[in-house]
């Protein structure tokens, strides 16, 4: 199998693109999220602003230990899910771009004369339907070109 079936990154263009794409998606849907959640809370201050509550009142604490927890967590949420779609918009691209590649180099070798081979593809890869009409086409044009 050519090397660059072995590689993560084997069209940067391709999976660059689908990660940002990705990552843009993930951060309006985040920065949706975090003003949602802001206002929210600005809600619940004013509700216990209207109390007339003292400063030193527990609840105050209470409300910024919730708000420190509720930011922890937005931030950590956020940072596994920025990397896992970088992750996940590469992997993905990968399997789109690796059967492509793979068909643009065996479509090479066939031009140069190599009609013996199966286009290869991994086992996980996309397109399978493709790789197996292709190989039936070339099954049928060898036998073609081979007298009885």
């Amino acid at each position: 199998m050519n090397k660059i079936r072995r590689r993560f990154i084997v069209d940067p263009k391709l999976q660059y693109s689908l990660m940002t794409a990705l990552l843009a998606v993930f951060m309006l849907a985040s920065g949706t999220f975090y003003v949602t959640m802001s206002f929210a809370l600005l809600e619940v201050h004013a509700t216990v602003g209207a109390l007339q509550l003292p400063q030193e009142h527990q609840v105050f604490s209470d409300l910024q230990r919730i708000e420190n927890a509720a930011m922890v967590a937005f931030t950590v949420t956020f940072i596994g899910f920025a990397i896992l779609l970088a992750w996940g918009g590469l992997y993905l691209a990968r399997k789109i771009a690796g059967p492509i590649i793979a068909l643009r180099l065996h479509l090479e070798r066939v031009t140069n004369g190599e009609t013996d081979a199966d286009l290869p593809f991994r086992k996980d890869d996309y397109f399978t339907a493709l790789q197996t009409a292709f190989n039936q086409h070339m099954g049928a044009y060898r036998r073609k070109l081979t007298p009885l």
